[in-house]
């Protein structure tokens, strides 16, 4: 993509969304513009057994280009964007609830509590030894 097709892509962008489109977003035009290039690049070598020249090439370009083709990929930008910021908010809810909350309070406190049995019943078994071995280091 040479510098004039980016600038374009990229003032399209900034006037039709006032500045708002985030980088993110552009970056998914762009991206969508390039998948949209290289597939009608494809097409064209599939129906022409050969790439096309540099005016049929910027007849491509320039039909992808259009008002109507940018408004898409500008528009699916931003439902892909704002699904993709709804699925984040909503895990983040999900992990914000609070009966997970104390869910998870409950569980730590159980952990604990077998913990500390656990222990006990080590100290419990091996006192004599524990004993035997601190008599051993008073020496």
């Amino acid at each position: 993509m040479n510098k004039s097709t980016y600038d374009k892509i990229n003032e399209f962008c900034t006037e039709k969304t006032d500045g708002v489109l985030i980088q993110a977003e552009r970056d998914y035009v762009l991206r969508k513009f390039l998948d949209s290039y290289y597939a009608a690049i494809s097409t064209y070598f599939e129906s022409h057994n050969s790439y096309p020249s540099t005016k049929d090439e910027q007849t491509i370009v320039d039909s992808l280009l259009n008002k109507d083709n940018l408004t898409n990929y500008v528009d699916s930008a931003k439902i892909y964007y704002d699904k993709f910021k709804n699925n984040i908010e909503n895990e983040f809810r999900k992990k914000q609830d609070k009966p997970a909350f104390w869910k998870s309070v409950f569980i730590s406190i159980f952990a604990n509590l077998i913990y500390s049995l656990i222990l006990f019943i080590v100290f419990l078994v091996a006192k004599d030894q524990i004993a035997t071995w601190l008599m051993q280091l008073n020496l």
